[in-house]
């Protein structure tokens, strides 16, 4: 409830500004929780936005169908790159605990492809550099992104592979090898 409540009214003045400029859009918000979509739907309400559709169901799912990703930074950001979307991360803490988390994290990045690439692949727009018109501005760079055969795409692609390398077979592999040392430390 508190990322909803201190993301939630930027996010949506984000989409309304992009989607004024970029007609027709239609807006989805994955909404996986039921004690969410009672605010969400308020701030939609308030937002005076009548072109966005609050989803309950699997979040990849709406990932999947975008063209275009606002996303919170988080585990999102990493499957919005194994789908190939093209997104702007964003992430607000509380005042005190932002303090804190800045003296904390030694990382230059905080979305997942980022990450993995080790260089700003994905915008990242974070506490007060997190306004509606910073968003929706960098949301219209990357609508440019959103082309399947972009750049972006295949960089993303790249990773995908990077991270697949037979994980599962590696994970058998490993079991069997546990399982042999055992078999064979008692006979």
């Amino acid at each position: 409830m508190s990322e909803v409540a201190l993301m939630i009214d930027e996010f949506l003045g984000a989409a309304a500004l992009f989607s004024r400029q970029h007609e027709p859009t239609m807006i989805v918000i994955p909404c996986l929780r039921e004690t969410l979509r009672a605010r969400i739907e308020q701030a939609i309400q308030d937002a005076g936005l009548n072109n966005v559709v609050v989803y309950e169901g699997n979040a990849r799912q709406a990932l999947i169908a975008a063209d275009l990703v606002l996303v919170k930074s988080g585990t999102s950001t990493l499957e919005a790159m194994l789908v190939g979307r093209a997104m702007v991360v964003s992430y607000k803490l509380g005042g005190l605990t932002y303090q804190i988390a800045r003296r904390v994290v030694r990382t230059p990045y905080v979305a997942l492809p980022n990450i993995l690439a080790d260089q700003p692949l994905v915008p990242e727009l974070l506490q007060d550099a997190a306004s509606a018109s910073a968003l929706a501005a960098e949301l219209a760079v990357q609508a440019r992104e959103a082309a399947a055969d972009s750049p972006l795409r295949r960089q993303f692609a790249a990773l995908h592979d990077e991270l697949r390398q037979g994980a599962d077979a590696k994970a058998a592999a490993a079991v069997l090898g546990l399982l042999s040392s055992r078999f064979d430390r008692k006979r």
